[in-house]
């Protein structure tokens, strides 16, 4: 009699023990309920500071590359750039330094309430850098127009633009996803991202302008139309048929992706699976 008592007064005391204890039970999750509120208050202020330092750096992660391209030595030396430019900048934005990029990650995201705010912010960013860029480069850079179509762009160039950009993209999304990514350094992902780019742009440079980024373009056209006052009154549908192409590319890319990715095996499953099958081989051993 005597123990059972002491039991009952210990689970009283101790809840580890005394799971049936209602008034501790109340009390642990109205603790639990502070902290969570606590923790939502910080991470609040977290994500918002985090939110405006990405935003920060797609803007300088635009303004650097589009100097590599204006100012550059050649597509090498601009591709040597992008890569360091991604790899400093992914840990803070992600590096997407293009707004085709975020618009197709917006669409793979599947948040299309929550993730607009980002989409908008970091396209803003990025013309933003790339309006600084122009400023600077227009003052340094001798005055040569770009050359950015023949004559007019035409269903070619429209079809050029589109798969490249679209591949470029599916390549980001394969290399930073956590399921199809290669390694997990990102130092080596970048790189096989900036060597994509150099093929797709080198590739689509034969047909069009191979800018597969619509802030390199709209720099493009502003910075021709610096040079020349008509020129974006005389190209201005061929820049818009341009932009339509990234656009949809990235829209049809971030699908086919997202389909490819869940072919996938989830690889925290699998090493699941893994832990599972070891830790049932250690009781078959022990049972023996």
């Amino acid at each position: 009699m005597t123990s059972n008592n002491e039991d009952e007064k210990q689970k009283l005391v101790d809840p580890e023990k005394g799971n049936d204890n209602n008034g501790n039970q109340d009390n642990k999750e109205k603790k639990e309920e502070v902290q969570v509120s606590q923790d939502d208050g910080k991470s609040f202020g977290h994500i918002f500071g985090r939110f405006i330092i990405a935003g920060l750096f797609e803007c300088i992660g635009m303004f650097l590359f589009m100097c590599a391209i204006l100012l550059g030595a050649g597509p090498e030396a601009t591709i040597i750039s992008f890569w360091i430019i991604i790899t400093m900048i992914s840990p803070f934005s992600g590096g997407h330094v293009n707004p085709a990029v975020t618009f197709a990650c917006y669409v793979y995201d599947l948040k299309p309430i929550a993730g607009f705010p980002k989409l908008i912010m970091y396209i803003l960013a990025q013309l933003g850098g790339g309006a600084l860029a122009l400023m600077f480069c227009t003052e340094v850079r001798e005055s040569s127009e770009i050359a950015m179509f023949k004559s007019e762009a035409t269903s070619k160039e429209f079809l050029s633009e589109f798969f490249f950009t679209g591949t470029f993209i599916f390549v980001i999304l394969y290399s930073c996803s956590k399921i199809t990514r290669v390694s997990d350094n990102r130092a080596l992902n970048c790189v096989i991202i900036a060597s994509w780019l150099y093929y797709a742009a080198t590739s689509a440079g034969k047909r069009s302008v191979g800018a597969l980024n619509p802030a390199v373009l709209t720099a493009f056209a502003v910075y021709n139309d610096h040079i020349d006052e008509n020129y974006w009154n005389a190209h201005k549908k061929d820049i818009w048929y341009m932009y339509y192409a990234h656009f949809a590319s990235a829209l049809l890319f971030a699908i086919i992706f997202f389909l490819v990715e869940k072919m996938f095996p989830d690889p925290e499953k699998v090493d699941k699976g893994d832990k599972d099958e070891k830790v049932e081989e250690k009781i078959e051993v022990k049972s023996e």
